[in-house]
């Protein structure tokens, strides 16, 4: 099999952007080698490949995350090689991998457990360039995850739900009981495609917390009306501490409070 020839890209360079390495396959599905995050947000380097079929839905009823990801215009990618250090280490593991399916792959520092990923055509061109944007799975410890919704009629709302809130888009009505739930969501403090803050300040003092957040839950404070998207609505602060336990900065006045660097989960549903 001829080689696989790889295109490096990088779309801002002068933020230093690492890029990501793509291409085709002769049957035309598309392949990456690139950067995203693995287990506790480590950045690793690995390898991936276009993968139409791939579902978690048993392709029964199209509500799964991957099956929404393709309905909503984006790609899924299956995780063909292991986790390296460099860019250049997983694109020889992907070129030999393409070489040769079956054959042992080189060895890796890492074998982590993330195996989908998820990307977007760039302009909208069946034919042109992939973006990559990162896992599929979530990257939220679970120290720090809410606990899914209530669950009213056996489908996999939860799974929605994360689909929804990784592309900040308003949710839908559930194809199995026609209801459409009402989540007010703490968004991520910063877009990560942008680094935008939203129109908020990375930190404030107490008292501008007080004066802003919601009534009832000190730190949710909701982003302004012009710089939301489809589903995200607010952002927590968070005291600027290092205590876990038995912590009362919150009635600090001298403390600052700094936006939470995780997306947190739903703080009320209807």
């Amino acid at each position: 099999m001829a080689k696989l020839e790889l295109t490096y890209y990088q779309l801002f360079p002068e933020d230093g952007d690492p890029g990501w390495h793509a291409g085709r396959m002769p049957d035309g599905r598309r392949v990456h080698a690139t950067r995203f995050p693995c287990n506790t947000r480590e950045l690793h380097w690995a390898g991936s490949v276009e993968d139409p079929d791939r579902c978690e839905c048993h392709q029964n009823d199209g509500t799964c995350n991957l099956c929404l990801i393709r309905e909503n215009g984006g790609l899924v990618f299956t995780r063909v090689t292991g986790c390296y250090r460099s860019a250049n280490s997983a694109v020889r593991a992907l070129q030999q991998w393409a070489a040769n399916p079956d054959a042992p792959l080189p060895p890796a520092p890492w074998q982590c457990e993330t195996t989908t990923m998820r990307a977007v055509i760039c302009d909208e061109d069946p034919n042109g360039l992939a973006l990559p944007l990162g896992t599929t799975e979530s990257v939220i410890p679970p120290s720090q995850a809410a606990a899914p919704p209530a669950d009213p009629c056996g489908n996999d709302h939860a799974d929605m739900l994360r689909y929804w809130t990784s592309n900040d888009i308003a949710p839908t009505p559930c194809p199995k009981c026609g209801k459409e739930p009402n989540y007010i969501h703490l968004a991520m403090s910063v877009d990560p495609r942008s680094d935008d803050l939203r129109g908020l300040p990375e930190q404030a003092a107490r008292q501008w917390i007080v004066e802003n957040s919601e009534p009832d839950e000190l730190g949710a404070v909701p982003i302004p009306e012009e710089r939301r998207g489809g589903l995200l609505t607010h952002v927590r602060y968070v005291p600027d501490c290092e205590h876990e336990e038995d912590c009362d900065c919150a009635e600090d006045v001298s403390i600052m409070w700094v936006m939470d660097e995780y997306n947190t989960g739903p703080i009320r549903t209807s």
